[in-house]
């Protein structure tokens, strides 16, 4: 849980005066103003207040380009990228400077204004030392890609696979051997996975055609990365050989795919969470993990576009 940012949030109070020294001389009956006194050196922001600025400033251009645009990326961006800025603290207004400010640009497209924030964002979590502006830059980002894949997606969807980050250039969902996550979390997931499996299994029993096939796809990925998880070092196994699974919530489609639904959710919640302090080893995976997840609960019918996460793993708390 992180507070809403502004910029005193990511560094040291800066500021934002320029004093100019004035002396007033007394001539005769009259006076004189003296600006002989040189102004004072422009304080430099720290770099964490910077980096924040650019990535609300990105934001604030995907906002600016969805304005205009039209379709599923606009509507789902306008509606995300207000909680994203209220994270950020806002844009701020530019920090003095002794150069010349930059001639406006023209607004790029909407698709390349949040492509940019996307990668912008994971650039930042890669080169700031401010732990929660890694987090939020990880899980913007994040978002960003979820809009961007949900809004190019084909009429009827698609079957079930694994999807990875599109920028990690990694396939990997599951820890390497050496991984710094504790074993109980790490059991923790293979649990949530095993049990993702079973309703998968339970739901596939109930269904037929493209369902039932999806659903037993699904519940083979989920499987094999409990499986995967279970086998590495000292990670205790939880499991059960079955789960109590209410009546209710497989007896009709719309129930089913609810189930399916908030359990997909709660498994990409919950490996974006983990982000928060990870090492730079474990970013990979994490974010591959966490998008397949939430991409899988997407792909359930009836899914409402305005549950894709503005901010996944991150609960905000104003202060």
């Amino acid at each position: 849980m992180i507070a809403a940012m502004g910029r005193k949030g990511v560094g040291a109070t800066a500021m934002r005066v320029l004093a100019v020294g004035i002396a007033v001389a007394v001539i005769g009956s009259g006076c004189a103003v003296r600006l002989d006194a040189p102004p004072p050196p422009v304080r430099t922001p720290a770099p964490a207040t910077l980096a924040r600025d650019d990535l609300a400033q990105g934001e604030a251009t995907v906002l600016a380009a969805a304005g205009p645009a039209s379709g599923q990326l606009a509507s789902l961006e306008a509606a995300l990228v207000p909680a994203r800025l209220a994270a950020l603290g806002g844009v701020a207004p530019p920090w003095p400077s002794a150069t010349a400010s930059p001639s406006p640009t023209a607004l790029p497209s909407l698709a390349t204004a949040v492509e940019q924030a996307r990668d912008e964002a994971i650039a930042l979590s890669a080169t700031t030392d401010d732990a929660n502006l890694a987090l939020l830059g990880h899980s913007i980002a994040l978002s960003h890609a979820l809009t961007l894949w949900f809004a190019a997606l084909p009429e009827g969807g698609l079957g079930a696979a694994e999807r990875a980050f599109v920028t990690t250039g990694s396939q990997s969902f599951v820890p390497a051997a050496n991984t710094a996550i504790a074993p109980d979390i790490l059991s923790e997931l293979a649990l949530m996975h095993d049990r993702a499996r079973y309703l998968d299994r339970v739901i596939a029993a109930r269904t037929t055609g493209t369902a039932r096939t999806d659903a037993l796809a699904r519940a083979l990925i989920h499987e094999e990365r409990a499986t995967e998880i279970l086998a590495l070092p000292g990670v205790p196994d939880e499991r059960d050989v079955v789960y109590d699974i209410p009546t209710a919530s497989v007896r009709r489609a719309a129930d089913r795919e609810a189930a399916e639904r908030l359990t997909e959710s709660a498994l990409g919640w919950r490996y974006a969470e983990l982000l928060d302090g990870a090492r730079p080893s474990e970013w990979s995976w994490l974010l591959n993990a966490s998008f397949d997840a939430f991409a899988a609960a997407a792909l359930t019918e009836g899914f409402p576009a305005a549950a894709l996460p503005a901010l996944p793993g991150i609960a905000i708390t104003q202060s």
